[in-house]
């Protein structure tokens, strides 16, 4: 059985993460059948239409350009102030959460409609698992059917990077981009029925000197050891450096979408016959 987990990063990776997703499927790796799919921020929206089975082949037709969403210099502001917000994860998503309720930008009715707007309608699909933050305990929470929270809120909540997005309610709490602490959240997985893991990381495979792709990078190594400490195989996808420069400079910038998906799609059309014997083994 596979799982697939799509990264946070940015408005940017939405684009790249379809083009790999479309690519597999023209390999012949269908990720629609995955048992599980998990999407945190960014990879939240990826990994939801995935698992209401709309073919990533169609969406990657249908990509185009978008203008920015803004919020890049606030974006390098937070992941600057990350490792001084406190001495653990917790304490600094609780750091967080309390600049993103002293701090919100409004308009959460609004943020909710525009994801609604990108989602195939309202149900839950069965494989979707969706991660966000509690802003006031820090606390990562884990949405999914069972729930009963509406998809187009748990993926607004998980995409609420503090003060360039609204906090987003659910249930009374408030939840912040699931993304602080690990874009990934793949130790989700450990000890599951999956026995092949694919992680889409929208990170350079080789270590960043600062900034979010460091801790994010960090996080990964731990929860791909979690993963294979559970007996489990682990494939990650690294943007290797042209599709990072088709995704652009800009983290909440979509307008060179077109670009990241033809480049993406070509590199999952090239992974798909290294991973899909490791599926069969």
């Amino acid at each position: 059985m596979i799982a697939v987990v799509l990264s946070g990063g940015g408005e940017r990776v939405v684009a790249w993460q379809v083009g790999v997703l479309a690519g597999l499927a023209d390999g012949g790796l269908d990720l629609r059948e995955a048992t599980t799919t998990v999407g945190t921020s960014a990879g939240a929206l990826v990994a939801a239409r995935l698992a209401a089975g709309i073919d990533p082949r169609a969406d990657a037709s249908e990509i185009t350009p978008r203008p920015p969403l803004g919020g890049a210099g606030t974006f390098d502001v937070l992941a600057g102030a990350w490792r001084a917000a406190g001495a653990t994860t917790t304490e600094r998503r609780r750091a967080f959460g309390r600049i993103a309720l002293r701090r919100p930008p409004g308009g959460e009715d609004a943020f909710v409609a525009r994801v609604v707007r990108r989602l195939p309608g309202p149900a839950w699909p069965d494989a979707l698992r969706v991660v966000a933050i509690d802003a006031e305990s820090g606390e990562r929470v884990v949405f999914d059917r069972a729930t009963g929270v509406p998809p187009a809120r748990a993926i607004a909540a998980s995409r609420a990077i503090p003060t360039v997005f609204p906090p987003v309610t659910v249930g009374g709490r408030r939840f912040i981009d699931g993304a602080l602490g690990s874009a990934t959240n793949a130790d989700l997985l450990a000890g599951t029925d999956a026995s092949l893991v694919l992680v889409i990381a929208a990170l350079p495979a080789e270590r960043a000197e600062r900034g979010p792709e460091r801790d994010w990078q960090e996080a990964l190594d731990d929860e791909v050891g979690a993963l294979e400490a559970a007996g489990q195989r682990v494939v990650v996808v690294h943007p290797q450096p042209a599709e990072r420069a088709a995704m652009g400079e800009d983290p909440m910038s979509a307008a060179t979408a077109d670009l990241a998906v033809a480049a993406g799609r070509r590199r999952g059309r090239s992974l798909a016959p290294q991973i899909s014997p490791r599926l069969a083994a």
